[in-house]
């Protein structure tokens, strides 16, 4: 009997850490991911600008996003697939990205026309995801490191005032970057 209890606790070390470790890949992917959205946006619009004149930042910066927001939800279908659970790709994800578009169209509406609204929007938006990953942390026993607590901390202060001040959602993401690839390198430990 204590053999076999000796055997279960191993393999529920085992497991654990092989979760940590994929969740340390997804996060430190969906990190490095977003940080380069910014200068995603700036490229394509630069490009569109080149081709129509006149093209509105806001719909520019949300066909930008569109890509970001499937690349996300592939992260995190992988994560949960190591988890064993059903990503529900086919009504969730669907409905998790049409969310989230509707989010960003929100968002660049107000930020065309009403920047409290921009802001408060803002605000809501990066609180969400910084409690969704924390609960994500909880969720899978491990802690956060240093980084994520930097990157989260970070999106919670500057997205809302980036409305006002949009050097800093460079900053974002830059901060977003070093995450990813510090958050990678301890996958890869």
């Amino acid at each position: 009997m204590d053999a076999t209890r000796a055997i279960l606790e191993e393999s529920l070390a085992v497991s654990r850490k092989i979760l940590r470790r994929e969740l340390r890949k997804a996060l430190g992917l969906y990190y490095a991911a977003w940080g380069t959205y910014p200068m995603a946006v700036v490229v394509l619009y630069y490009v569109v600008e080149k081709l129509v004149a006149g093209a509105p930042e806001s719909a520019v910066a949300l066909s930008a996003a569109v890509p970001y927001i499937v690349l996300t939800g592939r992260i995190f279908a992988t994560f949960f697939k190591a988890m064993r659970l059903p990503s529900r790709r086919r009504k969730g994800g669907i409905a998790w990205s049409i969310m989230m578009l509707a989010y960003f169209a929100v968002l660049l509406f107000a930020m065309a026309f009403i920047k409290t609204l921009a802001f408060a929007t803002a605000a809501a938006y990066a609180a969400s995801v910084a409690l969704l990953t924390y609960l994500l942390f909880r969720s899978n026993a491990t802690e956060p490191r240093w980084y994520d607590h930097l990157a989260l901390i970070s999106f919670s202060a500057l997205l809302p005032l980036g409305v006002y001040v949009v050097a800093l959602y460079y900053v974002i993401g830059i901060i977003w970057v070093y995450a990813g690839v510090k958050s990678l390198l301890d996958a890869m430990e």
